[in-house]
């Protein structure tokens, strides 16, 4: 239970710290990747949060996990795949 809170707490950190570099960012670049970023950090989000509330028992029973997110592509970085993915 402790891991999961820290994954929420991590992932709305994250989440603030790309939304300050999309407002407030001067590298146009780093704007863009922020951008492209936060949507898959919010799903991120929900999914841990949904997974607290299921160890909690505090879900809906009907509640579901959010589709993956989709595939982005990074300059330079080595592809990885995400979780649940068959490499």
């Amino acid at each position: 239970l402790m891991y999961i809170r820290g994954q929420i707490i991590d992932h709305q950190q994250t989440a603030q710290l790309l939304e300050y570099e999309i407002g407030s960012g001067q590298d146009e670049q780093l704007k863009s990747f922020a951008s492209q970023v936060l949507p898959i950090v919010m799903q991120h989000l929900e999914m841990a949060q949904s997974i607290d509330a299921r160890l909690t028992g505090t879900a809906a029973p009907e509640a579901a996990m959010p589709p993956p997110a989709k595939a982005m592509t990074v300059p330079g970085a080595q592809q990885q795949p995400h979780v649940g993915q068959r490499p």
